[in-house]
């Protein structure tokens, strides 16, 4: 904690049930034999992270501050390296591991988190099944608010179903439109989403100079960012989309609990689904599976490294690590939704 008792400051916040997986990693771990053709693999090899967006932003920060502290773990010690490869909402970068990574455990990509929910809406666009990637382990969830600026005549969620509510918002098939956009059909909001901004750095000085009340942008973006705004209470947060209350949020109420009905409820979880993956780190299809198990337990390790969590503190990034299986339930969860769901999140989220 803080010295005003806040949890805002903490970076680990383990579970029993992901301290167990690690328990049960080192006790399933691979025989010498196959740990020593892992090594022998990788010994001199150099490993890519595509990263689906540009540099300098927090898939960029995690990624290096993974890519850091992984190689000391993986049997070999390969060199690791970052390539961007932004586009198509993380799309390109996806059909990239599907179709024309090597299978061979060399690369592996920390996807945008609406991976799986994007399968369900992209079109013909999309040439990847997430549910068939191999999950590693995820660092942080990336849990989604609203931020509005203090003079703003709205100061809980429920005042913006009373009085219309300027957004802005960086494209319309975005998550910073569509939770907007959502909230309007189902739950019948009042935003008015102003698109056309770069990022969150955009969107919040638009804040600042009344452009707009406020955005819909990631937890982990405030907390490794503008944190300032929020302890000096220049905005309010008024509603999380995610599947649980991100740490440091327990008073901000969550979309579920605004659903009115089974079926909406059933439609904001299929959304709210995208924050289970948040930042985690996937290889492709068919990778041996010696180097699977090599690479799930070189996560396990550096996830739980001192020198990792002080870099991770110091640069503010949260960490709250999900087991490989935990992931990959949520994404199986997503990309096998119901169709009646899918249907009805298509046509109130416009996508």
């Amino acid at each position: 904690m803080n010295k005003n008792g806040s949890r805002f400051g903490g970076v680990m916040r383990y579970q029993w049930d992901f301290v167990l997986f690690i328990a049960a990693a080192f006790l399933t771990a691979a025989s010498p034999s196959s740990a020593n053709d892992v090594e022998s693999f990788y010994k001199g090899k150099t490993i890519q992270i595509i990263v689906p967006a540009g540099p300098g932003g927090a898939f960029d920060l995690y990624s290096r501050l993974l890519s850091k502290h992984y190689q000391k773990y993986i049997p070999g010690n390969p060199n690791i390296i970052l390539q961007y490869m932004p586009g198509a909402g993380g799309t390109r970068a996806a059909n990239y591991m599907n179709a024309v990574a090597p299978k061979d455990g060399t690369v592996m990509c920390m996807p945008l988190a609406p991976i799986a929910l994007a399968q369900l809406t992209g079109g013909s666009s999309i040439a990847y099944d997430a549910s068939r990637f191999i999950w590693l382990g995820r660092l942080v969830e990336i849990n989604r608010v609203l931020a509005v600026w203090h003079t703003a005549p709205q100061k809980t969620i429920n005042d913006a179903f009373e009085k219309e509510l300027v957004v802005a918002s960086t494209g319309n098939n975005s998550e910073t439109s569509m939770n907007a956009v959502v909230m309007n059909n189902l739950m019948g909001a009042k935003f008015k989403v102003v698109t056309g901004y770069k990022g969150i750095a955009d969107m919040t000085l638009a804040m600042e100079r009344n452009e707009v009340a406020g955005f819909f942008g990631s937890w982990g973006a405030w907390y490794g960012g503008r944190f300032d705004l929020i302890t000096d209470k220049k905005v309010n947060l008024l509603i999380q989309i995610g599947t649980k209350r991100s740490n440091g949020l327990q008073n901000v109420p969550l979309m579920t609990d605004l659903t009115r009905s089974e079926a909406d409820r059933q439609v904001v979880e299929l959304m709210s689904r995208t924050s289970d993956v948040g930042h985690a780190l996937f290889v492709p299809p068919d990778v041996p599976q010696d180097r699977v198990t090599a690479l799930q337990k070189a996560f396990g390790e550096v996830i739980r490294d001192p020198l990792f969590l002080e870099e991770a503190k110091r640069l503010r990034l949260e960490i709250n690590p999900a087991t490989a299986e935990d992931v990959s339930k949520s994404v199986h969860a997503t990309v096998s939704a119901p169709s009646e769901v899918v249907r009805r999140f298509i046509q109130v989220s416009g996508q």
